[in-house]
């Protein structure tokens, strides 16, 4: 859809911006089970479970899976709306 763009860039991360982060957690374990089930290699898999699991920690487990944006933001030190009016033309 567009998360992205509507959610993200402006920093709405109410309970329309998406699922809670609990679930996309519980949805990638759940993947990485069957493709270890199937001897299928996931080699990304791992590490975006684990950037769900510290955005949990930072944000909460009941907030929207967009709000995961805003731990980037900081350690970026900029939000994605900085970022985007940086790019826009003039």
């Amino acid at each position: 859809g567009k998360r992205f763009p509507d959610h993200v860039i402006p920093g709405e991360y109410g309970p329309d911006a998406g699922g809670p982060l609990k679930y996309l957690h519980k949805d990638i374990g759940q993947a990485l089970a069957v493709a270890r089930e199937n001897n299928a290699p996931s080699v990304i898999g791992p590490v975006v479970q684990s950037l769900v699991a510290l955005g949990m920690r930072e944000v909460g487990g009941d907030e929207a899976s967009t709000a995961l944006a805003t731990m980037y933001e900081r350690w970026a030190g900029q939000t994605f709306r900085e970022a985007a009016d940086r790019f826009k033309a003039p």
